[in-house]
């Protein structure tokens, strides 16, 4: 791990230091005024990265940082911060069952397996740019592996985590780690800002570049299964420092499921639903009539059941695709049911 200059100086201005004085080898920094430090407090940086002596004087400062932010940071926090681009997202439950900085091991696997699936999809929707049924299998998985749990702080229960910055494509596509924390920030300030009645066309046009489905969805069922009620939310890197606090949770989340259902409902009327995908139930195995198909597949890289009713022309190809274990591809306009899709209007359909 080694620091660098450019990113220790970045961290430094984005958390609100100051840059008061530079000497031929050193730039001199002064604390913002919420660390409630004495007014004579002052950090020095080298301003020469090659010195041998750089990386040993930086562990020093570690040190120094470490205690002016010991309710916030821990060293390796800094460590990441000074030697890479990539942010920390930390999660913190704040109720009177995390309040001793322990939680029950069952609400502990479903707020990872939650996080996880948040961050899959917030990587669904930097990649597609798409308000729903985006793909990304191949750089959902690079980006999962690229993650790294970390050391928690002390406290009420926090997870935290170390998201990379790089990118995945060619694509200058959006940040990952601030697309997770500002769709968890739109989802959750809207649920207070607007009522029901409110969310039509207009408005999903107004806030499409915010509006991904399957983001918002993964983000409820964080809310629910880790049962939070009240929670800090932070994205940390060199270059930002962003922090939210969100209070009674569970008395919004009613509303939040109906809003992402009523936003749900208007873009499925327009785009369709495009996958490709196994055939596991037929209604019938006589070729001769129309019938229904029902299809296992991935969309937006989670496995959903479709239900597609065929004409008597295509129900004989899907009677050959399922006999043959052959993969289907359908394209068309969709509703959402308790536990499925099911296609009102096909576009296409033909065995790939």
């Amino acid at each position: 791990m080694k620091y660098k200059l450019e990113y220790i100086t970045s961290f430094f201005k984005s958390h609100g230091w100051t840059h008061s004085k530079q000497t031929n080898l050193f730039d001199i920094y002064t604390p913002p005024l919420d660390l409630d430090l004495p007014k004579s407090f002052y950090i020095e940086i080298p301003n020469i990265e090659k010195d041998k002596g750089f990386q040993k004087y930086m562990n020093g400062i570690l040190e120094i940082l470490d205690d002016v932010y010991s309710e916030e940071y821990v060293i390796e926090d800094f460590k990441t911060f000074f030697s890479s681009e990539n942010s920390i997202f930390s999660l913190r439950i704040i109720d009177k069952d995390t309040e001793h900085g322990t939680i029950k091991l069952e609400r502990l696997k479903n707020t990872f397996n939650q996080i996880f699936r948040s961050i899959k999809q917030a990587v669904v929707f930097s990649i597609s740019n798409k308000p729903i049924f985006g793909s990304a299998k191949y750089e959902v998985l690079q980006y999962i592996n690229s993650c790294r749990g970390r050391q928690t702080d002390y406290g009420s229960y926090i997870v935290k985590i170390e998201l990379p910055e790089n990118h995945l494509t060619l694509l200058q596509e959006a940040s990952i780690p601030n697309m997770l924390f500002d769709s968890i920030e739109f989802l959750t300030l809207i649920s207070s800002k607007y009522n029901l009645d409110e969310i039509d066309k207009s408005f999903v046009e107004l806030y499409r570049k915010y509006i991904n489905i399957e983001l918002f969805e993964a983000i409820l069922k964080l809310y629910k299964e880790s049962e939070i009620q009240n929670v800090s939310i932070v994205l940390d890197s060199n270059k930002i420092a962003k922090k939210n606090y969100y209070q009674d949770i569970r008395g919004k989340l009613n509303k939040i499921e109906l809003l992402i259902k009523e936003i749900k409902d208007i873009l499925l009327e327009d785009i369709p639903l495009e996958t490709t995908g196994n055939i596991f139930k037929l209604s019938s195995k006589h070729i001769e009539n129309k019938g229904k198909i029902w299809i296992e597949a991935d969309i937006a890289e989670e496995r959903h059941v479709i239900e597609v009713s065929l004409d008597s022309e295509r129900y004989k190809q899907a009677v050959e695709a399922h006999k043959n274990g052959l993969e289907v591809f359908i394209k068309g306009i969709s509703k959402q049911m308790r536990n499925k899709y099911v296609i009102e209007k096909l576009e296409e359909f033909r065995i790939t």
